[in-house]
């Protein structure tokens, strides 16, 4: 009896890898069925394309950390192949998101049912790295290694140099995956300042960036959003400065400008000062942009328009917001919530007198820093999904910050 190795094991295994496919996307080819085993899950892996051989159907596909293929395999999946042209196999891997690692993909064809006088069981070994997946180069400080940039799949932000890489893709869509620490990095805005304004979405996932320093023309963690979406993102210690004469100043943002959406962020004793305009959150909001769900605390703030939450507004939407121990230094305008309000609108909002230096604003104006620690005094405010008011606590917080 002749026993032969299966086919094409090895051509099947010549592949390149497309990373970081999220699960939802069903990324396997049709006709791919791919059981994961022990219970190992994770939204994003592994792309293999992968011819099967005309004589079966039945794999087992292993990844293991390294270069080889020693010990026990990080994901082990039963796949069945059913057409005979080139697929796509997803695997989910857990890989690092912000280095490239190495892993050592096995394949195992199976004999399959009648031919077992004919086949025998093998396996080939092929070792890969993973590239980054934002299309830059290898080694590129800061790479995205998670993600393809899209709203369904975001670029996974896990280190303060991949925060910083955001200025070179400025118009896509971002996912940050732990709190990051800026001590002792001198900070360059995301968008503005010579560069484009940032356009695209960043989710912040409820995490914080801490100890900003910035000092630049549009000064903040990001320096100017157009027509951009930031979202459950907090930042918490630090300083956005600025010299120019027509500088703005924010913790989060410069500027936000257009259709711009920021909602379920904040900002924490943080100093603005400007010459200009100055805000503990955003410098400056105009242009139609929504600001939804988002406070200011403890910030210390310097400006001719000075804001604890906004420092100036031009045609803005500001909605169930609110502004806690800000200090204010102005000797023009200043308020809790807003140093200057110039049209749009505000609902919903709530802090301690003044809440507006100019201008005029819907607000509530709360007496005491107690009644910060009462439900009733946010009207409205939607504490059962956004917001919570734990017992000791002395504000509001979002909830997307529990974990």
């Amino acid at each position: 009896m002749k026993v032969k190795n299966l086919a094409m094991i090895w051509a099947a295994l010549a592949f390149s890898l497309a990373l970081a496919l999220p699960a939802n996307a069903a990324p396997s080819s049709p006709g791919v069925a791919v059981e994961v085993l022990d219970g190992y899950s994770c939204d994003y892996g592994v792309d293999i394309p992968f011819t099967r051989s005309a004589r079966t159907q039945n794999y087992t596909f292993a990844l293991y950390a390294g270069s080889t293929a020693a010990g026990t395999p990080t994901v082990k999946a039963e796949v069945t192949i059913t057409p005979t042209a080139q697929v796509n196999v997803h695997l989910p891997l857990r890989h690092d998101a912000a280095a490239s690692s190495t892993w050592t993909l096995r394949v195992t064809a199976h004999v399959a049912p009648g031919r077992e006088a004919f086949d025998r069981e093998a396996s080939i070994d092929k070792t890969f790295t993973t590239p980054p997946s934002c299309g830059c180069a290898a080694g590129t400080a800061g790479a995205y290694y998670v993600g393809t940039g899209t709203a369904a799949s975001p670029f996974q932000v896990a280190t303060p140099e991949q925060l910083q890489h955001v200025n070179a893709h400025l118009d896509k869509s971002f996912l940050q995956t732990k709190n990051l620490d800026l001590a002792s990095r001198a900070w360059t805005p995301l968008g503005g300042n010579g560069l484009a304004n940032f356009t695209g979405s960043y989710d912040g996932g409820g995490h914080i960036v801490s100890n900003l320093k910035v000092n630049a023309e549009m000064a903040g963690l990001f320096g100017y959003i157009r027509d951009g979406t930031v979202q459950r993102l907090g930042v918490s210690r630090g300083s956005a400065t600025t010299s120019g004469i027509q500088g703005r100043s924010g913790g989060l943002a410069a500027y936000a400008l257009g259709s711009s959406t920021v909602s379920e962020c904040f900002a924490a004793t943080i100093t603005a000062s400007s010459p200009h305009v100055g805000g503990g959150l955003i410098g400056t909001a105009g242009e139609g942009a929504q600001i939804t769900n988002c406070y200011s605390a403890g910030c210390s703030v310097s400006a001719n328009y000075c804001g604890g939450l906004i420092g100036a507004t031009a045609t803005a939407y500001v909605t169930y917001c609110h502004s806690y121990g800000d200090v204010l230094s102005s000797s023009l305008y200043y308020g809790n919530l807003f140093g200057s309000f110039g049209g749009g609108g505000s609902a919903n909002c709530v802090s301690m007198a003044p809440a507006c230096g100019h201008g005029a604003v819907s607000s509530t104006i709360l007496g005491t820093a107690d009644a910060f620690k009462k439900e009733a005094s946010f009207p409205g405010w939607d504490f059962s999904a956004v917001w919570r008011l734990d017992n000791g606590a002395i504000y509001p917080n979002l909830r997307a910050f529990n974990h």
